[in-house]
């Protein structure tokens, strides 16, 4: 039985100080035209800025933007949270540079009409007591059999964090400024929604599964509901992993030049680099 090979790019948090260099001349060139600021920033290794959604997600976007350039297609593409933006890029349901200007968007969306708030991972035999006594505080992902994240705004960070300390909880603070995934998003998504709406996109060239969808796109309007949806509700990596597994998927790829996904992914997972051998 021949290999079936799939894409996965991280989102969010995955970003570091030294990810602009992994940018290829044509990424460094579409950012430099529409986003200068955000260059400037990959530069100096401006650690502030690079923790502000309005440019961390087109930074991740640009390094995975430039990664995937080098690559075979495979059987099946998706993505954790905004990363799913560049999966749909490798799809061909947008090149490269109005999937940068989408993802900027959403960046830009989420800054500007969704509250201040954190992320914080758990451990998921947390998650009822915390739910049960934070009614504001809502469930954002479920990453593992062991971790899932709670998410709320920025008023109760305090609370919840006396809270995790006082019961021995273990946390651990995601590098956002925003409580994705959550109702909280909701401003946020209808503009998203409208962007999308005037910016259409073709039919994917390639398989992509979209977490909120939990199935593969099967049109253009799927993939506007598809992110619409992923900004409001949590995402479930576990059945994402199952959906592989049904389609026989044998090896997941993360395309991305640190390891992120694999962290808590029990699938079959590798480095874009050790798998397709490339030079970073």
């Amino acid at each position: 039985m021949a290999t079936k090979i799939a894409h996965a790019y991280p989102g969010q948090g995955a970003q570091f100080p030294e990810m602009g260099k992994y940018l290829s001349r044509k990424a460094l060139q579409i950012a430099t035209e529409s986003f200068q600021k955000l260059i400037t920033a990959l530069e100096k290794q401006d650690k502030e800025i690079l923790t502000e959604t309005e440019f961390v997600q087109p930074a991740v976007y640009l390094v995975e933007a430039s990664l995937m350039e080098k690559l075979p297609s495979p059987s099946l593409v998706l993505g954790h949270s905004s990363g799913e933006y560049a999966a749909l890029v490798e799809a061909r349901v947008w090149d490269v540079r109005t999937g940068f200007e989408i993802i900027r968007a959403r960046g830009h969306f989420s800054a500007s009409f969704a509250p201040k708030g954190f992320m914080v991972q758990i451990p998921s035999n947390s998650r009822q007591q915390v739910l049960g006594e934070f009614k504001s505080v809502y469930l954002a992902a479920i990453n593992s059999e062991d971790r899932v994240v709670v998410a709320g705004v920025e008023a109760d960070w305090k609370k919840l964090k006396e809270f995790l300390e006082e019961n021995h909880v273990e946390y651990t603070l995601l590098h956002v400024s925003a409580p994705f995934h959550t109702p909280y998003m909701e401003k946020a998504a209808q503009r998203l929604r409208s962007f999308l709406e005037i910016n259409p996109g073709k039919m994917p060239a390639i398989s992509v599964y979209l977490n909120a969808l939990k199935r593969v796109v099967q049109s253009y309007d799927d993939v506007i509901e598809g992110l619409t949806l992923g900004l409001t509700s949590p995402i479930n990596w576990l059945e994402t992993q199952e959906y592989l597994r049904k389609s026989e998927i044998s090896t997941l790829v993360e395309v991305y030049p640190r390891p992120y996904l694999s962290k808590f992914t029990s699938f079959p997972t590798y480095n874009v680099s050790e798998f397709y051998h490339l030079t970073l």
